[in-house]
């Protein structure tokens, strides 16, 4: 109550109705909101609505805050992502402080921005939300949130309301890096109209336009570029923009970089270029624009190595013809890889002439290697081996070390009939081809190591045991070696999965392909020690996805408000909100029991005797178990039936982990209206989640899924006496 003094005086042609006049005297006068006004006339309230169409005294009351529920500040929340505009003005005339954090830790603002309502975030900013709080995740504000989701009219909402354009958020990404980022052209446009920082650097170095260049972004580049943004600023590894972007293969962003002037011959800390990393990775078009453009190609890295040494280790036949006019070692690799091969550039199309002729057109003079030669032959034997040295990586095309006798011979796959040949002839994928000679490179090495066993001491044990628990030989840990390094280097794998190793190995991102690879590298290698034979076993795999199955859901749930799931849609990279409030089927659902019953005869009494009473009744349970805990799990919540790792003999404390594999389950299980229980754990029955763990790796049993069946268990150990 503004104690009886009159306030202002507003002529009626200026208001139609209380809601203008409440917004007026926040606007004019500097009262708070509108959602904490009320407005009397002779004691009656008037609402918003009530129109204003002739002279009145009215009294004015001004509200605090109302003390309201969490369980208000959620639903406030839970409105605003909705975009449910009624919901949202009704909480605010609570009057609920639209600051108010949700149990997530976010506000309506930051919910609502998120999602592009843009009645919703005119409302909040009315009721004076705050515009630059960080939410709790990656500390990002409401701008950057509609920023990296493209939501222009949101962007623009929020800066006219006075949102800071340049705050960090904690890798200190600004709202127009993110943009960048994603490609979001006018949300980029809008954020540089109204002035953002085009240069300032991330925690890694990165710029907006070191964003946009890394990830392909044309008309954000030629935006920013536009707008003047520097273009050989350096990174924290000291890479450029165009270092990025030729890394990646952006062959329109490169141009818009290079017709710019962008310095081609920058080295980062590795002492790589653009032309060095698009040559290792097979960037043809990238390479030839960057050689149109005067690209240095002998420059050389930190280890000695030219974009051709790269691109020939690898295979890249293409890349290292465009590299290999000028000096005598391109012309070289050039040729090693013309002669090894049967591509458009090998034998079947240019024949043996040409093939000596290119050999022959060798500056043999101004080659060292060369300058002892006393036959053609003898030349080309000894430049093929120089070449091979010069790349740094051991050749993945073996070289042949006889000369081409006539000038006349014909030449086929069929004549030379070596691995090399058939892969080359019989597929069309360079990269798997390369692969295999990778494969192929790795079987010789490993025949070598063999064949001098004896001589090298290599027979007996490593003193160490692989993956599976066996003895290693000191074969098998040489034999491992070259073959993850064979793999690791040839630019075709992404992941290798070895008998010796426990976990699987990553290949670095700047080596990786697209090919799994899993592999046994010396089979039997306790039989060297008798003179009995030995082998290696691989398979090849294409890795289509970092994730396995055909679809990709994520369930999640926030404590108090369901469960929800969502599926990952491939045509917008993004999780759809399939189904919410995921619950239990009602009556425990389908009789399914899901357990590894390999592991039976350890079982304790109660769980053998209540699997069989479900595998022997007149309506028996299905077993359904996949070995993933997330599958069984998921499909326990959606259909019923329940899932089991329970203790046993020879796992007393379980097998799972209690914080990353019971505990979540344990908890998305409770939230959907079932029951997670340990069974009998430490002596007693006891609820998952109640377990205090002592370490981050501490394991418990599971016994969880519907109410029906997880009690049935339960009341087994009771009747059993277990208990």
């Amino acid at each position: 109550m503004l104690s009886g003094e009159a306030l202002t005086s507003i002529p009626v042609e200026e208001l139609h109705d209380v809601r203008a006049l409440k917004q007026c005297l926040n606007q004019l006068h500097g009262l708070p909101p509108r959602f904490r006004q009320r407005v009397f006339l002779r004691g009656e309230l008037l609402e918003d609505t009530t129109k204003l169409d002739s002279p009145m005294d009215l009294d004015l009351v001004v509200l605090a805050f109302a003390d309201v529920s969490q369980s208000d500040v959620d639903d406030l929340i839970l409105h605003a992502e909705e975009g449910i505009m009624a919901e949202v003005e009704s909480k605010l005339q609570l009057p609920l402080n639209p600051d108010s954090l949700n149990s997530s830790g976010f506000t309506a603002l930051q919910m609502a921005s998120g999602c592009g309502h843009v009645e919703i975030v005119k409302l909040l900013v009315e009721a004076g939300a705050a515009k630059d709080v960080r939410e709790i995740f990656f500390r990002r504000t409401e701008l950057m949130l509609a920023s990296s989701n493209g939501h222009v009219e949101v962007v623009r909402l929020l800066m006219e309301a006075g949102a800071d354009k340049d705050v960090r958020d904690d890798s200190g990404r600004t709202a127009l890096m993110l943009a960048s980022s994603d490609g979001l052209v006018e949300v980029g446009r809008l954020l540089m109209e109204a002035g953002a920082d085009k240069d300032v650097r991330d925690d890694s170095g990165y710029t907006a336009l070191m964003q946009a260049s890394s990830n392909g972004h044309v008309e954000v580049v030629r935006l920013l570029m536009e707008a003047g943004a520097d273009k050989d600023v350096r990174d924290n590894r000291g890479y450029t923009a165009l270092v990025l972007a030729s890394s990646n293969g952006h062959v329109e962003v490169v141009r818009l970089l290079v017709e710019a002037g962008a310095d081609m011959d920058v080295n980062n800390e590795l002492g790589t270029t653009a032309l060095i990393l698009a040559s290792s990775k097979c960037h043809v078009e990238v390479v030839r624009l960057l050689l149109e453009a005067g690209a240095d190609k002998d420059e050389e890295d930190d280890d000695g190595r030219t974009a051709l040494m790269l691109a020939s280790s690898r295979g890249h036949v293409e890349v290292a013809r465009l590299l290999g006019g000028g000096s005598s070692n391109g012309h070289v690799e050039a040729v090693r890889l013309v002669a090894e091969s049967t591509s458009p550039l090998g034998w079947d199309q240019r024949g043996p002439q040409e093939v000596q002729k290119l050999v022959l057109d060798v500056e043999c003079q101004q080659s060292p290697v060369a300058q002892s030669c006393k036959s053609p032959s003898t030349c080309r034997r000894t430049l093929f081996g120089a070449a091979r040295n010069m790349a740094g990586y051991p050749t993945i095309i073996p070289r042949g070390d006889e000369p081409i006798t006539s000038a006349s011979d014909s030449v086929s796959v069929s004549q030379f009939p070596t691995l090399t040949r058939y892969v080359m002839a019989k597929t069309h994928d360079n990269e798997l081809a390369i692969l295999l000679m990778a494969l192929q490179l790795a079987c010789k090495a490993t025949s070598r190591a063999c064949n001098k066993a004896g001589i090298a001491m290599l027979f007996g044990l490593a003193g160490e045991v692989n993956s599976t628990g066996d003895d290693q030989k000191k074969l098998d840990v040489l034999s491992n070696e070259i073959f993850i390094d064979a793999l690791t280097n040839c630019g075709a794998c992404s992941i290798l999965v070895s008998e010796e190793n426990e976990e699987p190995i990553f290949v670095p991102q700047d080596k990786a392909g697209r090919f799994v690879v899993a592999f046994d590298p010396l089979d039997g290698s306790s039989n060297i020690d008798c003179n009995v034979s030995t082998g290696t076993i691989f398979a090849v795999y294409e890795k289509t996805s970092d994730k396995y199955g055909a679809a990709t859901e994520l369930v999640i749930t926030f404590k108090g408000h369901g469960v929800h799931r969502f599926t990952l849609d491939p045509s917008l990279g993004e999780f759809v909100h399939i189904q919410a409030h995921i619950k239990m089927p009602e009556g425990g659902g389908k009789k399914i029991y899901s357990c590894n019953e390999g592991n039976s005869r350890n079982w304790d009494a109660a769980i053998k005797s209540i699997v069989a009473k479900w595998k022997d009744s007149d309506k028996p349970y299905a077993a359904r178990y996949v070995g993933s805990m997330v599958s069984d799990v998921h499909r326990t919540i959606l259909y019923g039936g329940i899932y089991l790792y329970p203790a046993d003999a020879k796992s007393a404390q379980g097998k799972l982990r209690v914080l990353y594999e019971g505990f979540p389950m344990a908890f998305i299980m409770e939230q959907a209206g079932g029951s997670a229980s340990c069974g009998l754990f430490k002596g007693k029955l006891q609820r998952l989640l109640d377990i205090v763990p002592t370490s981050i790796h501490e394991k418990c049993p599971v016994v969880i899924g519907c109410n029906r069946d997880v009690e049935a268990v339960l009341n087994e150990y009771k009747a059993l006496g277990l208990a």
